[in-house]
C-alpha cells in the first residue's frame, strides 16, 4: 500500500513537471477556431497572450504579476488598444475556470486542452507572455517573455502599440 501511494505521488509530480516544460513548434498560421473564444477577432491593436498551466508553480506565482500588468494597461487608458487573454495550456475548461477564480484573473481565460492555441506558436513553455500585432490582416508575434514574476514594470514598455 505504501509503495502504491508513492508510485501515484511520483506519477503526479512527473505530470506537474512535464506541464511546466512542454512546448510546441508549429507556426501561428495554423487554422481552426480557438475553443471558447478567439483572440484573433480582437479589435485591439495589441493582443497579449498569457500562457499558464494550472498545475505549474511558476505560473501560479506569476499570476499576480500578469494581473498587475493588466492593471497598468487599464489605469493608463490603454485598455481598448491592448487586449489580454490567458491561455491554459493543457488545461480543461474546469481547470481554466478554477485558475481564473483562484488567481482573480480579470480578463478572458481560455482552456487549451487540445493545444489548438498553443500550437500556433513555436515552443510555448508556461509561464510565458506573447504579444501580437496585426500586420497585413494576420496577427504577428513581436514580443515574448518567460521571466514574468516581479517583472510587470519591465514588460509594460514592450507591449505598447
Amino acid at each position: 500500500m505504501k509503495y502504491a501511494f508513492q508510485s501515484c505521488l511520483l506519477i503526479l509530480l512527473a505530470g506537474i513537471l512535464h506541464s511546466c516544460s512542454t512546448g510546441s513548434s508549429t507556426s501561428e498560421s495554423s487554422s481552426g477556431p480557438a475553443p471558447g473564444g478567439d483572440y484573433r477577432n480582437s479589435k485591439a491593436d495589441i493582443v497579449v497572450l498569457s500562457f499558464f498551466d494550472m498545475y505549474c508553480p511558476h505560473c501560479q506565482r506569476s499570476a499576480g504579476d500578469v494581473n498587475e500588468l493588466y492593471a497598468m494597461v487599464q489605469s493608463r487608458g490603454k485598455g481598448r488598444q491592448i487586449a489580454f487573454y490567458a491561455i491554459g495550456k493543457n488545461n480543461s475548461p474546469m481547470e481554466a475556470q478554477l485558475y481564473q477564480k483562484r488567481y482573480k484573473v480579470p480578463f478572458t481565460v481560455l482552456p487549451d486542452k487540445d493545444l489548438q492555441i498553443s500550437s500556433r506558436f513555436s515552443k510555448v513553455t508556461p509561464p510565458m507572455l506573447i504579444a501580437l500585432k496585426k500586420q497585413g490582416g494576420t496577427w504577428q508575434e513581436y514580443y515574448r517573455v518567460s521571466k514574468i514574476e516581479g517583472n510587470a514594470a519591465g514588460i509594460y514598455p514592450n507591449i505598447q502599440p
